[in-house]
């Protein structure tokens, strides 16, 4: 059994990691019916952010059932997948919205492309803050034996901010 010092490590480095991408597919559902979208994300502590149209389908789904999966995945010599359970809600603190929405900016500035979340009127843009309750770290290796895994559950959020 791991010790709570190494969770934390492991933690810490899958959260770095998360830090360096910057796109991922949520899912969501309503009533046994499954929606996957890509989105751009930043990351915030322990917290991922998203934006997007207070009438796209995974806004609707999250204000019914706040319960989400993202993945993270990087295609290289030893590709790379994220999987992520969480909570998710609208972000209605404005300070907090300005604080995420300066490193999204960031973010769009490292890109080659325009992000179809640009194209929100103002008034139909809402920021999603998912609060990450596990990760799975996968990463895979020529050979078997070198391939890693790494289960992480976050226990440590900020009630207030829950």
């Amino acid at each position: 059994m791991k010790s709570k010092r190494r969770l934390k490590e492991e933690s810490l480095e899958i959260l770095k990691e998360l830090e360096t991408k910057s796109f991922t597919v949520v899912s969501t559902a309503l009533d046994n019916k499954p929606h996957s979208a890509n989105i751009t994300y930043i990351i915030s502590g322990t917290f991922l952010y998203f934006i997007t149209n207070e009438d796209s389908r995974k806004a609707k789904n999250i204000l019914i059932n706040p319960n989400v999966s993202l993945v993270v995945t990087e295609k290289s010599n030893t590709p790379i997948s994220i999987q992520i359970q969480g909570r998710a809600k609208i972000v209605t603190d404005k300070e907090e919205s300005i604080r995420a929405l300066s490193n999204f900016t960031k973010v769009w500035y490292t890109v080659d492309y325009a992000p179809p979340v640009l194209n929100i009127p103002n008034d139909k843009t809402i920021m999603i803050k998912v609060d990450m309750k596990s990760i799975q770290w996968f990463q895979t290796a020529e050979k078997l034996e070198k391939t890693t895994a790494k289960k992480t559950e976050f226990n440590y959020t900020n009630k207030e901010n829950a």
